[in-house]
């Protein structure tokens, strides 16, 4: 419908560039790319302080500040986060459960009948979510999400430590 045409007020040129932008923005947020985008994102505040007046630059963290929001859940509140972390999980466990149906080897923290979720958070949130948002902090003042990171890499790294401990996976780690 043309009432919902964000472009409409847009010339030709101008929606193309636009257009060219949201798609670079949306393949920006595959996780092919992560780490290279984490690297990029360093160099530039180290060399130059991310030039906001280059236009490749701006796009490059316009396509970052997306592919940030994309991983953010770690990032939100206690509670929203567990939400979107067990719905996380459930979609592994789907994948996996697809898996084995086909005959394929189950992904890594995709099993069910092994379940790790704490420790699958863990990793996700160490090696993945809090080096590009402490790069990303270096640039724009994301302090309440930094610090919820934190906060749930604390609570997080206490269940890890208490799964380690329990009796069920000191006799599994025993029999193996």
């Amino acid at each position: 419908r043309r009432s919902c045409d964000i472009s409409e007020s847009l010339d030709s040129s101008q929606r193309c560039h636009v257009r060219k932008m949201i798609i670079s923005m949306i393949l920006g947020t595959d996780m092919a790319g992560h780490f290279a985008k984490v690297e990029h994102l360093k160099a530039l505040l180290e060399n130059d302080g991310a030039d906001l007046s280059n236009p490749d630059t701006r796009l490059f963290i316009l396509e970052v500040v997306l592919h940030a929001a994309d991983i953010s859940n770690p990032c939100r509140n206690e509670q929203i986060s567990a939400a979107w972390n067990d719905r996380v999980t459930e979609e592994f466990y789907q994948q996996g459960d697809l898996e084995k149906e086909n005959n394929i080897p189950v992904s890594k923290f995709f099993d069910r009948e092994q379940p790790n979720p704490n420790k699958c958070q863990m990793g996700f949130m160490t090696f993945i979510v809090q080096p590009l948002y402490s790069a990303l902090g270096e640039l724009l003042s994301i302090e309440e999400p930094l610090d919820n990171l934190e906060q749930g890499m604390q609570r997080v790294a206490q269940r890890v430590a208490a799964d380690s401990a329990s009796p069920e996976k000191i006799r599994t780690a025993a029999a193996a």
